[in-house]
């Protein structure tokens, strides 16, 4: 009691006496609530001024502040952007389920998700005497093969291969079945062949391989006789499966049939597996015979785990025939015969003839009156990318300003193409804009999958890594040096140019989107938004109204002109001395037709604040006067870049005491040296105005362009366009002692694609320069098309790019990725 009348008597001494009182009481309130963070702490510290703790306790406060948002930056790095998943709506989708989504290897089946069954080939010829085996089972230049590639493929169901080796070839066919919940079924066929003019006694093994990358196990099937006859499995994702193995070929024909169980986690080095354990058999006609294993070896260390690879060996004279049916248990009840044999057979011959069909109603390449021939060659630039297409698991190496060493970018499936399955097996940024505009004209659904999962690669920065080197396998086929990325450098954005595509033929045939199509977009709008605002930051120039890759280095003095990764370019020419003054046209017109799009997005999905923001952005970008004040030259009456430049430079050799090359050093060979400038080259840059379709119809820039465009002397080849002019100081130059020109000279399919386009533009339209358009379009479009035919008539591929001197192919082959868009040059169908 005495406590609680001490607290009472206390309460009614300090309450207000008058409203006076009441009122000061206010003020003093209100005066501490208006003093600075220095005078709180001074009244906190109890009215000492503690100056010395006043000023620790406001810097650590400041610190923790700094600290929090390092950590938040860093982490932003690594963190997928907090929006939902596009691609997972296409998670309960079966008819995309399997396929050959192993690009890299000669042929493989694998299934989408994280831990797949994988299945691959491998062969080697039997007619070395050498002891020396050649295993092919990566798709590799290194192996020299006649020809290789897809003939037929539909994207989902069904393949067609033809690989020719020397003296003999193999084809491989797949379908598959969506049935059951758990994948379907799929068959294959693996068949060999002598060729016309070959001695008929060769001899050939084949080995067919399946691996579980994730839990699960495998159990090789033998009957009475212990021979292998197939395999039963399970997993998580698949649950029960069998898998029968069926070799059709005589058994006169068969010298040798083995398996080989165990257990690996090594599936991204399968042929050096396979050669270790590989042993020689017995000899024959000087000839010896190498075979696996058969069972599963007695010294084993794997040998208390369960199997999660088996291997089949059939090794005899050519022909050769063998089938694989995988069948899901799941599907037993459902499944109303095995596809094997003659079924097999009939389902192939089916899905033949519906490919032909579809083929011939979606380019019309028959009814244009192109040959046989052509239609072949056009139906191997489709099939190709399509059997292009990879699945991929992983994540990528990045790094930051806010990192010393790399670190893992989140974890992400991606489904995409790839523009080589020989050397570039993986998905890269801006080629995958190039190759959905073919495959979107095929199938709109699997293009826009592809592009939700590419879109799902975006982080909390909005960047998206321009290289997707994702899983073992991946990363095995690549350099250490070129793993990773940056995450300042960019690369066009062309994905945007498949959208619209896609997003101009839905709404072609229905006024307006769809339910289904209209959800689509939505979840990608968020995901295009924050890759938009992260270019419009990051790649900002330091003019206003410009942009600027960034990437290009200015410590790269042992380079004639420093890269432009950023740009998909690579060493095609810009300012000699990189400064943060440069402005780069390109990418300042591929933002235009960025934001361009971006308008017409946001108003199809009802966002119509964003809506008004692209509004404005492209009424700016979209200004012709102002893109030719801040790009167009008076002098050279072209579009160019802007940025600290001399064309007096060269590379030079430093040499030591004993006249030794050291290294090469850029030097400027001038007393003038570099100034702020229009940068004077001209090749594929100079027209990006043109190729986006950005320039009235009625310009006099426009006129001048198509001038230059026929100029042998500049671009112009019975080949196709070069990319860069035949006058330029840099044509042909390489840019150090190792590195070969790249984009200075070579034609390139993919820009040629987008000149065409552009021609067919301006040929449609009302203006004074249709006709001297229409001209260019239907010269340019017969060369291009007659090079990439004629190259693939005599050496049997498809390449990365053409000699502008001869019109041969060079560089990576097969090259199916962009160079497939002769296929809608041909039929007109942009």
């Amino acid at each position: 009691m005495p406590a609680l009348k001490r607290v009472k008597d206390s309460a009614q001494r300090s309450s207000p006496v008058s409203s006076t009182h009441g009122k000061e009481t206010r003020t003093k309130d209100q005066k501490i609530s208006r003093l600075s963070l220095m005078e709180r702490i001074r009244i906190v510290l109890g009215g000492r001024y503690n100056i010395g703790l006043m000023y620790i306790l406001s810097g650590l406060f400041i610190l923790s502040i700094m600290f929090a948002f390092y950590i938040y930056q860093r982490s932003r790095l690594y963190t997928k952007l907090n929006v939902p998943s596009a691609a997972s709506y296409y998670d309960n989708k079966m008819n995309r389920f399997w396929g050959s989504y192993r690009p890299q290897v000669y042929f493989g089946m694998r299934h989408k998700g994280q831990k797949s069954l994988i299945t691959g080939l491998m062969w080697f010829a039997n007619d070395n005497t050498n002891g020396q085996i050649q295993i092919r089972h990566e798709c590799s230049m290194a192996d020299k093969l006649p020809k290789y590639g897809w003939y037929s493929h539909d994207g989902s169901s069904y393949g067609r291969q033809q690989i020719t080796d020397f003296g003999y070839e193999i084809k491989t066919d797949f379908v598959t079945r969506s049935i059951g919940d758990y994948g379907g079924d799929w068959s294959v066929r693996i068949s060999s062949s002598i060729l016309p003019g070959s001695p008929k006694n060769r001899e050939i093994t084949l080995i067919f391989y399946v691996g579980q990358e994730g839990t699960g196990e495998l159990f090789p099937e033998l009957d009475d006789d212990y021979n292998f006859t197939g395999i039963t499995g399970n997993s998580n994702r698949l649950k029960n499966f069998k898998i029968a193995f069926r070799t059709a070929s005589s058994s006169q024909n068969i010298k040798l049939r083995r398996y080989l169980s165990t257990n690996t986690p090594y599936f991204y080095s399968m042929k050096e597996f396979v050669s270790a354990n590989m042993r020689p058999i017995k000899s024959e006609r000087n000839v010896r015979y190498y075979g696996l294993f058969d069972g599963r070896p007695t010294n084993d260390p794997t040998k208390s785990l369960a199997d999660n690879l088996i291997l089949y060996q059939v090794t005899g004279r050519i022909p050769i025939e063998f089938e694989i049916i995988y069948e899901s248990q799941a599907a037993d009840n459902v499944r109303a015969y095995p596809v094997l044999d003659n079924a097999l057979t009939h389902l192939i011959k089916t899905r033949q003839e519906e490919f032909n069909k579809k083929f011939e109603e979606k380019f019309k390449l028959g009814a244009s009156g192109f040959n046989n021939d052509y239609i072949q060659f056009g139906k191997a630039a489709l099939s190709s990318t399509l059997g292009g297409i990879g699945y991929f698991h992983g994540e990528s190496k990045v790094i930051s300003e806010f990192f010393k060493d790399a670190t893992d970018y989140f974890e992400a499936p991606l489904l995409t193409g790839t523009p080589s399955r020989s050397f570039f097996p993986r998905g890269f940024l801006w080629d995958e804009g190039f190759h959905q505009l073919l495959i979107c004209k095929w199938d709109l659904d699997l293009s826009m999958e592809i592009i939700a999962y590419w879109l799902d690669l975006i982080n909390a920065e909005g960047w998206i890594p321009r290289e997707q080197i994702l899983g073992d396998e991946a990363r095995s086929r690549v350099p250490a040096k070129f793993i990773v990325q940056n995450n300042r450098i960019a690369n066009p954005p062309t994905l945007m140019l498949a959208l619209h595509s896609i997003q101009s033929e839905l709404e072609a045939k229905n006024k307006k989107l769809s339910k289904e199509h209209r959800l689509y977009f939505q979840l990608l709008f968020p995901k295009l938004h924050a890759w938009f605002n992260w270019f419009n930051s990051t790649q900002r120039g330091n003019i206003p109204g410009t942009f600027r890759w960034q990437g290009r280095s200015e410590e790269a003095v042992n380079e004639l002109n420093a890269k432009t990764l950023a740009s998909g370019l690579d060493d095609y020419p810009r300012a000699s001395h990189p400064s943060v003054a440069e402005a780069h046209v390109d990418l300042r017109c591929w933002m235009t037709a960025f934001v361009g799009y971006m308008h017409h997005l946001a108003v199809t999905v009802d966002k119509r604040k964003e809506a008004i923001y692209y509004a404005r952005q492209f009424v700016s970008l979209s200004d012709v006067l102002e893109l030719d004040r801040l790009h167009w030259s008076p002098r050279t009456e072209t579009y160019c870049d802007y940025g600290n430049h001399t064309k007096y430079v060269k590379l030079k050799k430093v040499l030591n005491a004993q006249g030794q090359v050291l290294y090469t050093r850029r030097v400027v060979s001038s007393k003038k040296g570099p100034s702020l400038r229009f940068v004077h080259h001209f090749g594929y840059v100079n027209l990006f105005p043109f190729l986006m379709h950005l320039l009235p119809a009625s310009s006099t820039n426009l006129k001048k362009i198509l001038e230059d465009l026929s100029k042998p002397e500049l671009l112009w080849t019975d080949y196709g366009l070069r990319s860069l002019a035949k006058t330029d100081t840099f044509y042909f130059k390489w840019n150090t002692e190792s590195d070969p020109p790249y984009w200075r000279g070579p034609i390139w399919i993919n820009m040629n694609f987008l000149v065409v386009r552009a021609l067919h533009f301006y040929r449609s339209v009302k203006g004074p320069y249709k006709e001297v358009a229409n001209d260019l379009y239907i010269k340019l479009r017969n060369n291009v098309v007659n090079t990439v035919f004629k190259e693939y008539q005599r050496t049997g591929y498809f390449w990365e790019n053409y000699d502008p001197q001869t019109g041969k192919g060079q560089g990576a082959h097969p090259f199916n990725g962009w160079t497939s868009l002769v296929l809608l040059m041909m039929a007109e169908n942009y």
